[in-house]
């Protein structure tokens, strides 16, 4: 910071690269308020600054927070831990967070077989026909690795089992292809008697 005085009783700062010009009563300076350039008060102004730097923090505190909560919730999710789910899950916290493939915890319950961590997260208002980059569905993950329970939970949570993914398979194909028959039949079944479409 560089100043310099000028004839008029006030001063010329340079900060940070800008000139301000501050103009100060000849008597009694510290009482008298330091004014910028257009009549902003100093004081004023550097209380503002400091307000926005404070905000700038908080919100960057904020998505940190968030970020490791939505970090928990997949853990918890592929886990099945169902109390974690439901701490995390407090309101205002969204259960449809993705991840870099556009996964959901959803999805990561399903495709493990928790059908607690499927009902909690069903319960706190869960996409069930949420789609990844891939098209893939929660209902495509739990059909692919063989979890009837969970298949029948999500259908009763209208999942669309004709939901094509981007190989153009649904649900029910997938479930033929891993020789999972019980699967199949339950999605053909939902499939032809569609409560799932809203």
């Amino acid at each position: 910071m560089s100043a310099q005085n000028s004839r008029a009783g006030g001063c010329r700062a340079r900060v940070g690269g800008r000139v301000l010009n501050v103009q100060r009563c000849q008597r009694d300076r510290s009482r008298e308020p330091r004014v910028l350039e257009g009549g902003r008060d100093l004081e004023k102004f550097t209380r503002y600054c400091l307000a926005l730097a404070f905000l700038a923090t908080l919100i960057a505190t904020l998505s940190i927070a968030r970020v490791e909560a939505s970090e928990d919730l997949f853990d918890a999710s592929a886990r099945g831990d169902v109390t974690r789910i439901r701490t995390l899950l407090r309101p205002g916290v969204s259960p449809d967070v993705t991840d870099v493939q556009g996964r959901t915890p959803l999805m990561v319950a399903a495709f493990n077989g928790h059908t607690g961590a499927v009902d909690a997260l069903l319960e706190s208002g869960a996409n069930a026909n949420a789609l990844t980059r891939q098209w893939d569905t929660a209902l495509m993950a739990a059909a692919f690795r063989g979890h009837l329970d969970v298949v029948r939970r999500l259908l009763r949570d209208y999942a669309n089992p004709s939901q094509f993914n981007r190989d153009g398979q649904t649900a029910a194909d997938i479930a033929r292809a891993k020789g999972h028959h019980a699967i199949v039949k339950a999605l053909e079944e939902a499939a032809n008697s569609p409560p799932w479409r809203r």
